[in-house]
């Protein structure tokens, strides 16, 4: 029997933003897969899309080492004068976000679209 990956992850790259959107389901913890979200988002962000939208609306858990990732990409982000926007946080994400000061730090959106759709008024 296959072992389920801990983490999922689908991305897309809208055509006419600098953005990387970036949907994940699952738990973010410190595993290859999590430090690969954020390898592949450094990546992004070194080829020109310095904006990341997170649809975490799939996560159901994320540790100390997921919220260390989410806080890289934030400053991966900021560092080339991008933004991290944050979709469908749960309460526990949202806790743990507000602890290590990052809640208030990032842009929040109802909805991927509307995230889009204020990048692309920016």
């Amino acid at each position: 029997m296959a072992k389920r990956p801990l983490l999922k992850i689908e991305s897309e790259y809208p055509e006419d933003l600098a953005v990387g959107v970036h949907r994940l389901a699952g738990r973010l913890l410190g595993t290859p897969e999590g430090y690969g979200l954020l390898e592949r988002v450094e990546v992004d962000i070194d080829e020109g899309r310095r904006h990341v939208v997170l649809d975490l609306g799939g996560l159901e858990f994320a540790n100390s080492s997921g919220m260390g990732i989410l806080a890289s990409m934030y400053n991966f982000a900021k560092t080339a004068e991008g933004t991290v926007t944050i979709v469908g946080a749960g309460d526990r994400l949202r806790e743990g976000l507000s602890v290590i000061m990052l809640w208030d730090l990032v842009k929040k959106a109802e909805s991927v679209d509307g995230a889009l759709a204020a990048l692309g008024e920016g």
